[in-house]
């Protein structure tokens, strides 16, 4: 997080001013928690149920996260074949 190097390097939190575009609820309330002191300027709060950029890419229809990660794993094992699909 830019704001945690930002303290790591001294900077007390009541001197940090996030700018940003837009923010999800969930990120505010974060970013709120860990650092309580901050100020955060925004111009829309967008949904938290949005799927991120790479969940988007990744998705096939009818194909679940566990089938990714079963064929991930036997790619890796060098072990792949005919049957898996």
């Amino acid at each position: 997080m830019a704001v945690q190097v930002l303290v790591d390097h001294g900077v007390t939190q009541e001197k940090i001013v996030l700018v940003t575009y837009s923010a999800g609820k969930m990120g505010l309330n974060r970013l709120s928690k860990v650092f309580p002191d901050i100020q955060v300027v925004l111009c829309a709060v967008v949904p938290d149920l949005e799927e991120r950029w790479i969940e988007k890419r990744k998705k096939h229809p009818g194909l679940n996260p566990l089938f990714w990660t079963v064929l991930w794993v036997k790619l890796r094992e060098n072990s792949c074949s005919q049957d898996l699909f």
